[in-house]
């Protein structure tokens, strides 16, 4: 309950970040009663929107669902590029 998303949880009542912070969120579902209920782009368990923190240095949305999202060969090569560079890598046009 302390990871929820009310303004009492946990991620709620911690200050802005005071170092360079990237956050990585998935928005493919698995899930169609988690997605009926979240009604915006989410993995199935979380919505996009709700990731977003105050203070992040990056942001990048990976088509992935909750579960898989951190066994991704992509997310780990953002999040290396973000420890490196300090963002994500440009996203490419195509």
């Amino acid at each position: 309950m302390q990871l929820g998303t009310g303004p009492e949880s946990l991620p709620n009542r911690l200050p802005p970040p005071s170092y360079p912070l990237g956050v990585v969120a998935g928005s493919r579902s698995l899930n169609p009663l988690g997605s009926w209920l979240l009604r915006d782009s989410d993995d199935g368990i979380v919505s996009v929107a709700s990731t977003r923190l105050e203070g992040m240095a990056d942001f990048r949305v990976i088509p992935r669902s909750h579960a898989f999202l951190v066994r991704s060969k992509r997310t780990a090569d953002e999040v290396a590029h973000f420890l490196r560079h300090g963002h994500f890598a440009p996203e490419s046009g195509g």
